[in-house]
């Protein structure tokens, strides 16, 4: 956290240069050089949020409480843009809106099969990192969503596409996923546009001409995906210049993605369960529920089925790190779990209002398993920061210039410090949070 709140020099270099121009226009490398607002955000909420908190409550706990804040607003936006796209409404009185939230809720672990699956981190940097971009990709794809889902279209004013380029900048240079993501569905929507050029209904290659709605439909599917393919392509492009990536032969890359699969599927039950009964409710949409609407289920199936294909295909070019050995984790793979997230909605929501009354009760029974099965596992741990919390205390209360931690904790570090001079920057946001009232250099026994 304090190298990127005080924030350190490295660090400095991306909120100095918001486009990352400096990394083509001088050839230069630092970390994250396409990763400003994600930088931004978590610097200006960490340095403000805590010291309004501290009107309510101590300025340790302001911290904690800040973090929980921000983890919950991103849970719950992510969770109210899921529900928007599964329904095709925005009103949260309607029972299909509530339904959806419902259903959706506990995939969303905090404990106990978060890594795996996780979406909000424990980690508030690596949320700020990744949910809150996700969050705000999703916010930006809204109405393509609706609209190439519901036929919704909810923008339609002037000043809607300069509400896209803003977000459209603000999302590309907003965490590590986003880029690829955007050009991945770019790619997949002019896919689907030449399908219904060149193949007619019987899937033979024969040229036809679009109908002038679906032309007109078309249009404004690529006009709201343009801008933020265009700014991706941008931060692609600057994020070559990671000074963070580390070289590693791309084959060998490759070669990491099966023992990925394999954790993934086989280390706990979250994962591959939540892929189990997406492929249950698939089922029992082709087999036994016919409806005009079963087609586009299943289409929307195949498109998130081949996005998650393309979507693995290409993480091992978004470089390696060494704390995520298998290029597949949790974290690397958000877009597929809210993806199978969404379509497990989806379907849920179609079953229940098309299934045969005599079985509704049966599909209703599984829902509520399978989420008593999800809240199980994910039960509370509130005491893991008992020791950090004590240093902190006793940092407050210590007369020394320099502080010995001898408990084994680890404060605001993912490692015990060795030098005290290591810890300069957690020293100055301590001070600047009111926690002690002069810079104290602190190190692990």
């Amino acid at each position: 956290m304090p190298s990127h709140i005080i924030p350190n020099k490295s660090i400095q270099h991306v909120l100095d240069n918001p486009l990352g121009t400096n990394v083509l226009i001088n050839h230069i490398s630092y970390p994250n050089p396409n990763r400003f607002f994600s930088h931004w955000l978590f610097k200006q909420y960490f340095l403000k949020v805590p010291i309004l908190l501290q009107n309510f409550t101590d300025p340790i706990s302001s911290i904690y409480h800040a973090s929980a804040l921000a983890k919950t607003i991103f849970q719950l936006t992510l969770i109210l843009l899921l529900t928007i796209i599964i329904t095709g409404k925005c009103n949260p009185l309607k029972l299909d809106f509530l339904l959806a939230a419902v259903i959706t809720i506990p995939f969303f672990q905090t404990n106990g099969y978060r890594t795996y699956m996780g979406i909000i981190d424990p980690c508030i940097t690596y949320t700020f990192f990744y949910a809150l971009p996700c969050a705000l990709l999703l916010l930006y794809l809204t109405p393509f969503f609706l609209l190439k889902i519901h036929h919704l279209k909810i923008f339609s004013n002037k000043h809607f596409f300069w509400y896209l380029t803003l977000l459209a900048i603000i999302c590309s240079l907003s965490g590590p996923l986003n880029p690829g993501i955007a050009i991945i569905i770019f790619f997949l929507a002019i896919t689907y546009i030449m399908y219904l050029k060149f193949f007619n209904v019987n899937n033979s290659i024969s040229f036809h001409n679009i109908s002038e709605t679906q032309l007109g439909e078309l249009k404004n599917q690529l006009n709201i995906l343009i801008p933020l393919t265009f700014f991706s392509v941008y931060s692609i492009l600057i994020g070559r210049f990671n000074s963070n990536n580390v070289e590693t032969p791309i084959l060998s890359l490759f070669s990491k993605i099966p023992d990925g699969l394999y954790y993934l599927f086989t280390q706990k039950i979250g994962f591959p369960l939540l892929v189990c009964i997406v492929i249950i409710n698939l089922l029992l949409i082709k087999f036994i529920i016919k409806d005009i609407k079963s087609k586009q289920i299943l289409t929307i199936a195949k498109w998130v089925g081949l996005f998650s294909f393309i979507y693995i295909l290409l993480l091992p070019f978004g470089g390696y790190r060494l704390y995520r050995p298998n290029i597949l984790r949790f974290d690397t793979i958000m877009p597929i779990t809210l993806a199978l997230i969404y379509l497990f909605g989806y379907s849920s929501i179609f079953i229940l209002h098309n299934i045969k009354s005599k079985y509704r009760w049966c599909y209703i029974l599984e829902l509520i398993f399978i989420a008593i099965i999800y809240t199980n596992a994910d039960k509370g741990e509130f005491d893991n920061n008992k020791l950090e919390r004590e240093t902190m205390q006793n940092l407050a209360l210590t007369n020394d210039s320099i502080y010995s931690i001898e408990n084994g904790s680890t404060l605001l570090s993912w490692d015990k410090i060795k030098k005290p001079e290591d810890s300069k920057e957690g020293a100055i946001y301590l001070m600047r949070m009111n926690i002690t009232k002069k810079t104290i250099l602190y190190y692990n026994e």
